[in-house]
């Protein structure tokens, strides 16, 4: 694999494959704050998106989870969903306190419950099946 140090050349940023890790130590509160909290976003709207599109195809079809996958699966489901809520509020929670390492492993966490959920969803979404169904209407002239 070839590697691409196009943007890493001339040391003017502290991330990246050339960048020195004294100039890290030189950034603001506020810059590392924000690529810390960048980083940590972008994880959770990369799993709230995942969560999102596999939900949608439920509502594509007009159909709920409890009406399509078994009970035991929608218990899953909400267990599940139950977690990943419980381990998005606290890495909320430790962003609000500037603790990132405890937030990234809370993100982390989450991540592992979106999986099952997609797993779940996907399993449910397997007895989804689109009808096409035509139906041909008498014209009222031709009624006598």
């Amino acid at each position: 694999a070839e590697a691409n140090y196009l943007w890493a050349v001339g040391g003017q940023t502290p991330f990246g494959a050339f960048g020195s890790g004294d100039r890290v130590l030189k950034l603001t509160f506020a810059q590392r704050d924000a690529a810390a909290r960048h980083m940590l976003f972008t994880a959770i709207e990369y799993a709230l998106t995942e969560v999102h599109s596999s939900l949608s195809l439920f509502i594509e079809y007009g159909h709920s989870l409890a009406r399509v996958a078994p009970r035991a699966d929608v218990r899953t489901f909400t267990r599940r969903w139950n977690m990943l809520m419980f381990k998005l509020d606290e890495a909320r929670r430790f962003v609000a306190l500037h603790d990132y390492a405890r937030a990234h492993y809370f993100v982390r966490a989450a991540q592992h419950e979106v999986w099952e959920l997609d797993r779940v969803l996907s399993r449910a979404g397997k007895v989804l099946r689109s009808r096409v169904a035509c139906v041909l209407h008498a014209a009222d002239d031709d009624v006598d």
